[in-house]
């Protein structure tokens, strides 16, 4: 392709589409080209504030400019058919997750993709991070030997008793609590430490999957009750062997957490969703795992300096800031997928969320989420539901 620059239009311009625009425009390969939203009203907005000319429609947008990526930031229920649309005109699809709530709608969507040559890619992006690739550079290069085990947390707190009725983006859009409850909290977070474990493990083999609904009825603006989950806990097999176990929730404290168990040592990650989250290395010693099982030791600050019990920063791969925490409230840059689609395009190469890549974190995703219900073995009882084989 003998372009510099990528056509982006972004359909929808809800509570999230702040995140996208807030970095945007510090990568010069984009050329936004416009947006539009179903409520006019707000895709006006967010033209007139960004300087972004805005459109009535999704397929105005679509035949008025010769894109070559559209963002699909619509709410998970009309996911299906605007990306399908965007298919159709022969345009490659940057989507929020999940890409669809119904997993025979996600096979028809990549069936479609690749029968055209698109690309169908997926958030949330926090796989590029400097965090997330120094992690995977430090296992690539053996620094806590024959990986065996990670655990991940993915807990959001409980968002119910924060006020989130109060929540409102820069572009004055209330936080869409009616949709974020009924999709659930798996399908909307789980993908975020998912990603990072099949980039470093492989695609998961096997899952073992619970999921509850422990609070339905959240808030006073949900006049009927939810029953999506707002808990769930999935154990994968992956191909490489390597065990992962994820919880993913919005009752407990937050906690976004990673770490990765290996023969040598541990790495791990205190808060996935910071892309420059320092990665700490604790190296095993018999000297040392013996010495952290006595309390005395484990809890004198002397004595853990003197058995070396501290954790220390592996040196991170760099990448540029270019985030505003204190809209955020994250570090997290939003685009980076973006622009790692965009890259793809113009030099004839492979995203990192190619198409196999993102519809197999969909596929995890899915299965965790409607495990409510079905995957549980009552006491004295057998199941056939215990695990999913995934081909």
């Amino acid at each position: 392709m003998n372009k510099k620059k990528v056509n982006v239009g972004i359909v929808g311009c809800g509570f999230v589409v702040d995140y996208y625009l807030d970095t945007i425009f510090n990568y010069p390969e984009i050329n936004l080209v416009g947006v539009t939203d179903i409520i006019n009203e707000r895709s006006d907005k967010v033209s007139a504030h960004y300087k972004v000319p805005a459109f009535k429609s999704a397929k105005e947008l679509i035949v008025q400019n010769d894109l070559d990526i559209l963002v699909n930031l619509t709410d998970p229920h009309n996911h299906f058919e605007v990306t399908k649309l965007a298919f159709e005109h022969g345009i490659h699809v940057y989507s929020e997750k999940p890409i669809t709530m119904d997993i025979n709608e996600v096979k028809s969507l990549f069936d479609m993709a690749e029968r055209k040559g698109l690309f169908l890619s997926t958030a949330p992006c926090n796989l590029l991070s400097s965090s997330a690739q120094t992690l995977l550079q430090a296992i690539k290069n053996n620094k806590i030997g024959k990986v065996r085990l990670a655990y991940a947390e993915m807990d959001d707190g409980p968002v119910h008793l924060m006020n989130p009725e109060k929540w409102k983006s820069k572009m004055g859009v209330h936080w869409p609590i009616k949709d974020e409850f009924e999709v659930g909290c798996t399908l909307e977070h789980i993908g975020y430490v998912s990603s990072w474990l099949i980039a470093m493990f492989g695609r998961v083999e096997e899952i073992t999957a619970f999921s509850d609904c422990l609070v339905p009825h959240k808030c006073a603006d949900l006049i009927e009750p939810v029953d999506s989950p707002d808990f769930s806990i999935a154990i994968l097999k992956h191909r490489s062997g390597v065990v992962s176990r994820v919880t993913s929730g919005i009752m407990a404290p937050k906690n976004r957490s990673l770490q990765v168990i290996g023969d040598k040592g541990v790495l791990s990650v205190e808060d996935t969703w910071d892309n420059y989250c320092p990665v700490k290395y604790e190296e095993y010693s018999s000297i040392k795992l013996k010495a952290k099982r006595k309390t005395y030791i484990s809890k004198n600050p002397i004595a853990r300096m003197i058995f070396g019990l501290g954790k220390k920063t592996i040196k991170p791969i760099k990448r540029k800031r270019s985030i505003n925490p204190f809209h955020n409230n994250m570090e997290m840059d939003f685009c980076l997928g973006i622009a790692d689609l965009g890259k793809a395009i113009l030099t004839g190469g492979q995203p990192t969320f190619d198409n196999e890549f993102s519809y197999h974190i969909n596929e995890v995703s899915l299965h965790t989420q409607y495990a409510l219900n079905k995957a549980a073995v009552k006491l004295g009882q057998k199941s056939s539901a215990e695990k999913i084989k995934l081909s």
